[in-house]
């Protein structure tokens, strides 16, 4: 009965989001999208900074243009063209409750112009949060991550002109 109106705490480790798109475009398009070092990479097209740490190979930093205040560091973990890539992402100074994440693409193509995507995000979060601030954070983890998903889809299939003009209709 004395736990009864005690605080319930969110669960400790990485919470783990997965997800599956099919692109209308060949693999090494949307592979080009996400990888930093591509001259194509999607951010980079979007006008964000990309660059990478000189003598730290598969290192990169990043400071988008609505987050000056922000650096994310990223570094690959995993890279085989066409099929595989994963990098390790650190917000500096962190950005709400989220720390980092480990983002991992998976391509396979499903023929000459089509391809399927799966992306598995995890994100680690501060710990000591309410069960409540957790929720709330996974909630906006989801959503980022499947938004972050489907921009890609739209950019690959579409360009980069057709993602701004969706973005900037979804910035109030």
């Amino acid at each position: 009965m004395l736990g009864l109106f005690k605080r319930k705490t969110a669960p400790e480790g990485p919470v783990h989001f997965d997800l599956a798109v099919e692109f209308a475009c060949q693999v090494e398009e949307v592979y080009a999208l996400v990888n930093w070092n591509s001259p194509t990479n999607s951010k980079r097209l979007l006008g964000h900074e990309v660059m990478p740490v000189v003598g730290m190979k598969g290192r990169y930093r990043m400071i988008l243009k609505s987050l000056p205040d922000h650096m994310f560091e990223l570094q690959e973990t995993r890279v085989e063209p066409g099929e595989h890539y994963q990098y390790v992402c650190e917000i500096l100074p962190p950005f709400g409750a989220l720390l980092r994440t480990t983002e991992s693409y998976h391509f396979e193509s499903l023929g000459e112009d089509r391809c399927m995507v799966t992306q598995r995000t995890e994100a680690t979060f501060t710990t000591g949060m309410s069960y409540k601030d957790f929720q709330q954070e996974v909630m906006v983890m989801a959503s980022a991550c499947q938004s972050a998903l489907e921009k890609l889809r739209i950019q690959a299939e579409h360009g980069t002109d057709a993602l701004r003009a969706v973005e900037n209709k979804l910035v109030l």
